[in-house]
C-alpha cells in the first residue's frame, strides 16, 4: 500500500493542478474509480457507449473527455 501511495504521488507531480483537482474530485464522487478505458466505444465502468463526438474528443485531443452517462474521465488503451 505505501508503495501505491508512492506511486501515486510521484505521477501526481507530474500532473497540472487544475487536473489532479478534476481527478480528486472524481475519485471522491465515484468511489475511488475516478477513470474508465472506453472499449468497443463504451465505457468500460457503467456500459454506455459513446457518441462519435466524444469518441473523435478521445482519439484527437490532450484534453480529459468524460463518459456522458457517470461522467468518469475517459481514457482509450
Amino acid at each position: 500500500m505505501r508503495k501505491q501511495l508512492s506511486q501515486r504521488k510521484a505521477a501526481a507531480a507530474e500532473l497540472p493542478a487544475d487536473l489532479f483537482k478534476t481527478y480528486n474530485v472524481l475519485r471522491v464522487k465515484k468511489a475511488n474509480r475516478p477513470v474508465s478505458v472506453l472499449r468497443d466505444d463504451a465505457c468500460t465502468i457503467c456500459g454506455i457507449e459513446q457518441n462519435s463526438t466524444v469518441i473523435t474528443a478521445i482519439n484527437r485531443s490532450s484534453d480529459l473527455v468524460n463518459c456522458q452517462s457517470c461522467g468518469r474521465i475517459l481514457i482509450k488503451l
